[in-house]
């Protein structure tokens, strides 16, 4: 755009190609991170591109997410905020965001973050 965030961003790659690039985000701007991080890697497969994100709303269908996954893999980190109650088989629960709005699908490779404690939670 009128800004150069594209141009700008692509000549510093092309100079510092031992260098990462990484995308991140809370929010809405993880949404944005993670849509940004994609378009990025489709467009410059050969830069060493990264995206860490937290508390991400769904933005894209099936296609799109099974698109990050084998565009980024493990390259894409996913974090949701995560809580359970203190009774012994008390649910757990994340953050409302991330599965919002229903119809969109999830991005690959979501981790829950136990707000608590620190812990990190592999969601299946």
């Amino acid at each position: 755009g009128k800004q150069g965030l594209w141009k700008n961003l692509s000549s510093m790659v092309d100079k510092y190609k031992d260098y990462r690039v990484v995308f991140a985000g809370i929010s809405h701007g993880a949404a944005l991170a993670q849509a940004a991080a994609l378009q990025f890697r489709m467009r410059k497969p050969a830069a060493d591109t990264f995206v860490v994100t937290w508390n991400a709303y769904r933005w894209t269908n099936e296609l799109g997410s099974a698109t990050a996954k084998e565009e980024l893999g493990d390259r894409l980190l996913c974090f949701v905020l995560s809580r359970r109650g203190a009774e012994p088989s008390a649910t757990r629960y994340w953050d409302s965001v991330a599965g919002f709005p229903p119809g969109y699908a999830p991005m690959p490779n979501l981790v829950l973050l136990d707000a608590d404690t620190g812990a990190f939670l592999v969601h299946t």
